[in-house]
C-alpha cells in the first residue's frame, strides 16, 4: 500500500525491470495506482473487487500516479 498524510491512496509498485512485462504495458517502477475503472484503489478488498471487473470488460483505464502526476493508461483487452 501507498500512505499519504497517513491514509492509504493507492498501491505503489517498485522492481519493475526494463524489458518485463509490465515494463511492456507502461508500468513504471514508483508507480501508484490509484484506481481502475472509476473505482478507486485504496484497500486490498478494492483491489480484488477491480480484478473481477476484468472477467467481464473490454476495456481498463488504469489510474496511476507518476513522479507526483495523474496520469491514465488504457487498455484493450482481446479475448
Amino acid at each position: 500500500p501507498h500512505y499519504k498524510d497517513g491514509k492509504a491512496n493507492g498501491f505503489k509498485l517498485v522492481g519493475i525491470r526494463p524489458g518485463s512485462l509490465y515494463s511492456h504495458i507502461g508500468i513504471r517502477s514508483g508507480d501508484v495506482i490509484r484506481g481502475v475503472n472509476g473505482m478507486e484503489i485504496n484497500s486490498p478488498t478494492k483491489a480484488l473487487q477491480a480484478f473481477e471487473q476484468f472477467k467481464n470488460t473490454d476495456n481498463v483505464d488504469l489510474e496511476i500516479t507518476r513522479r507526483g502526476q495523474k496520469k491514465v493508461i488504457q487498455y484493450k483487452i482481446s479475448p
